[in-house]
């Protein structure tokens, strides 16, 4: 599951507690936002989740398969 703009990735990390099975991408431009978010995601031990740095129209750090959905 994909993430645009995820920010601090309220959304994604409560879905991800709720669906340990699956792995969640977020993507956001802001590194400071990013940084706030993995500490609320290893705050609440949830690891499937990983935010990357990026601008979402250029998204180089996925491949053409790497995702199935965005939310």
């Amino acid at each position: 599951m994909l993430d645009l703009g995820c920010g601090q990735a309220n959304q994604p990390g409560l879905v991800a507690r709720l669906s340990p099975d699956m792995n969640f991408v977020g993507v956001d431009l802001s590194p400071e936002i990013l940084d706030r978010g993995r500490h609320d995601l290893n705050a609440h031990a949830t690891y499937n989740v990983s935010l990357n740095h990026g601008n979402i129209t250029a998204l180089t750090m996925l491949g053409a398969a790497d995702v199935d959905a965005v939310m």
